[in-house]
């Protein structure tokens, strides 16, 4: 118990890779804004992306620039991930949850959506953000279950020095816990 209480203790923390994922992901993001940018990717692709239908009037056509801005559309991601980066060493409960649908007006009609700036970034944004709350959540999952393991490994040394198990998990502080583990918003 002492070695995995000791092997537990030294797992770093999930932020520096959360981070780098974050990194990764705007990068990925820009490039397919380039890439609409550019012509490489058009209605068509987006209706692949979206599985909505693009106005016939659009089918097959480059993307206007009303219905495109790729420099707003990436300044939108790049503010999207510097908080997420900001917030990855938070406990998940204290992250800043963003609703994407009101934020980006997407709780309009199709009609109302696609008469607004553009909506191409809107899309793409609110078909590309619900894969980093995934992402925030595993991570999440993955802190508890090393929080967990180190309180029942704590657990089962002060059994081990005291005949029981602690009262409370306050009782666990300083001799076989720095800290009570902090998840979410309260302690565990």
């Amino acid at each position: 118990l002492t070695r995995l209480s000791a092997a537990l203790a030294e797992l770093t923390p999930s932020a520096p890779g959360l981070v780098r994922a974050i990194k990764v992901e705007y990068k990925v993001v820009a490039n397919t804004t380039d890439q609409f940018r550019d012509g490489k990717f058009g209605m068509n692709e987006l209706e692949g992306l979206s599985g909505e239908k693009p106005h016939p009037m659009l089918k097959g056509k480059r993307i206007p620039r009303y219905l495109f801005q790729p420099n707003a559309t990436k300044e939108a991601f790049a503010n999207l991930y510097r908080n997420m980066i900001a917030d990855a060493p938070l406990p998940y409960a204290e992250m800043k949850r963003i609703d994407v649908e009101t934020a980006l007006g997407l709780k309009a009609s199709r009609a109302e959506m696609l008469l607004r700036p553009n909506a191409v970034g809107r899309i793409l944004y609110a078909l590309l953000v619900p894969a980093m709350d995934n992402l925030l959540e595993r991570r999440c999952r993955a802190d508890c279950g090393i929080a967990a393991t180190r309180l029942l490994v704590a657990c089962h040394q002060y059994r081990n020095t005291k005949g029981a198990f602690p009262d409370t998990l306050e009782s666990l502080v300083p001799t076989h816990l720095p800290a009570i583990p902090k998840i979410g918003r309260a302690h565990v």
